[in-house]
């Protein structure tokens, strides 16, 4: 009975996650239900829907299509829509009901595919397993795969074919796409962000809203780094078409951090894990980028684990805090300067829950104030999870047992799962801090989102919450105050 919600609503499951990370690559996406599911992940789990241009359709599944296999119907009313919406592909979506019948999506894929003359892909999710991350995750590798093979095997053609005038110093003004190759070199002696491309993986707005999202982007492109994914979107095709264009790919959730790790492994690119909140681990952010990015490594962007006093004369530009090595020990809480030039330590310490690459950012900020925080993860376990996290809760009983745990002084989470602090577990005086996720609590808690990733909204919201003084938020940094 673990896995029964009694005051959790269910979190969004892996067809939605599919269908998010999909959702504005101009395909066609076919969920194939009776219209339960569909109307779950575009009311509930897509806060996109409502206005969007994108092809998000019901297959129309009905009983007597189960019960008589009758696979021919559904596969000429997809072929009819490809035909009239034009789409890039075709992504068939699954949900319960055809997985208990065995429809067979990777046969039905390619037989479309034959009819329609486009990649057609066939996911078969089930909705009651896993949780959105594992779809983003199938969702991404799928295209990438299939899409990074065809634009190999294009450009082999071109290359066999191509005019004994086309080679040696033909064409030098055309775009490089092998762009890890030259980037921070010692032959250009260019500065690594010039021309240097970066793939963010993974990030939907089940995990990191809109505004959160555009924060972090404009944060890179206003240090001079290029991005392939457009303003205002969070999935661009190209990246899936060339992953080998990119010098970087960077993580910002759980998904992004298995398919860092994937694409690192199977097309050679390194990954970085993580994102900073705040100037002071945004300088360390940026010095860690450019060091995996000249140094051609992976790494985990974790700056609680640094060792204390080290980031000044210890640690070198482009530290890692978790690399092969491991993490640096901990020690202890951070000392941080306060405005009049003394140092500042707080007993304080907070439980965050929720996606473990995104907690870890607001632990690793919250230590720069003085508070200490423990990550625990919702969300399943991933290779390299444990870096970012102190634990799994698996199910809600998980939750509650510790959301009654005593030596936390604030929690930080979705606010249904606040919620259960005193309507539960009953427990008082206990801080909190909501940090809404759309794969939790869907629309009913998105008017309390708020710019998490920006340092100067930390002062108002701590104030707001009780969670720290206004002497004591005085006392930490000045653009608190700003």
């Amino acid at each position: 009975m673990g896995r029964v919600c009694v005051w959790l609503p269910p979190f969004a499951g892996d067809y939605s996650g599919v269908c998010s990370a999909l959702f504005d690559l101009g395909g066609l996406i076919v969920i194939h239900d009776a219209n339960g599911c569909t109307g779950n992940y575009t009311h509930f789990d897509e806060p996109r829907w409502y206005g969007s241009d994108s092809m998000v359709y019901c297959s129309g599944y009905r009983k007597l299509d189960a019960v008589l296999g009758n696979d021919e119907h559904i596969m000429k009313r997809i072929q009819t829509a490809a035909e009239e919406m034009h789409p890039g592909f075709i992504a068939i979506v699954g949900s319960p009901v055809p997985n208990v019948v065995g429809f067979d999506f990777n046969g039905v894929a390619k037989a479309l595919e034959k009819r329609t003359g486009l990649p057609v892909f066939g996911f078969p999710t089930m909705g009651i397993k896993g949780s959105y991350k594992e779809g983003v995750v199938m969702g991404v590798k799928a295209l990438t795969d299939r899409f990074a093979a065809d634009e190999a095997g294009d450009a082999e053609k071109a290359k066999q074919t191509e005019p004994a005038e086309h080679a040696e110093g033909f064409g030098e003004n055309m775009e490089i796409t092998e762009s890890t190759e030259i980037i921070g070199s010692e032959e250009t002696g260019k500065d690594v962000k010039n021309g240097c491309i970066l793939n963010v993986l993974g990030a939907t707005p089940l995990d990191i809203d809109q505004q959160n999202f555009n924060r972090l982007c404009d944060m890179l492109r206003e240090h001079g780094f290029t991005l392939q994914v457009s303003e205002g979107n969070y999935g661009c095709l190209n990246q899936m078409k060339e992953p080998k264009r990119a010098c970087l790919s960077l993580a910002f959730n759980q998904a992004g951090l298995e398919l860092g790790q994937y694409i690192e492994e199977k097309y050679g690119v390194p990954y970085l894990a993580g994102f900073p909140i705040g100037r002071i681990n945004e300088e360390r952010y940026f010095n860690t980028l450019e060091s995996c990015i000249t140094e051609k490594r992976s790494g985990h962007f974790i700056t609680r684990k640094m060792q204390e006093g080290g980031y000044a004369d210890q640690i070198q530009p482009g530290f890692c805090a978790c690399s092969s090595s491991g993490p640096v020990p901990n020690a202890g809480p951070v000392m941080v300067n306060n405005v009049s030039g003394g140092s500042v330590k707080t007993e304080k310490r907070a439980c965050i829950i929720g996606d473990a690459v995104i907690g870890s950012a607001i632990a690793d900020f919250l230590k720069t104030l003085g508070l200490s925080a423990d990550v625990f993860t919702i969300f399943g376990k991933s290779r390299g999870m444990e870096d970012f996290c102190s634990g799994y809760l698996h199910h809600e009983e998980q939750i509650v047992s510790k959301l009654e745990e005593d030596i936390y002084d604030i929690y930080a989470a979705d606010p249904v799962i606040l919620d259960l602090i005193g309507q539960v577990v009953g427990r008082e005086g206990v801080k909190k801090l909501p940090l809404p996720m759309h794969a939790v609590s869907s629309r009913v808690c998105s008017n309390q989102n708020w710019l998490y990733t920006d340092e100067a909204a930390w002062g108002e919201k701590l104030r707001q919450t009780e969670i720290l003084s206004l002497t004591e938020i005085l006392n930490r940094t000045e653009i608190l105050t700003e």
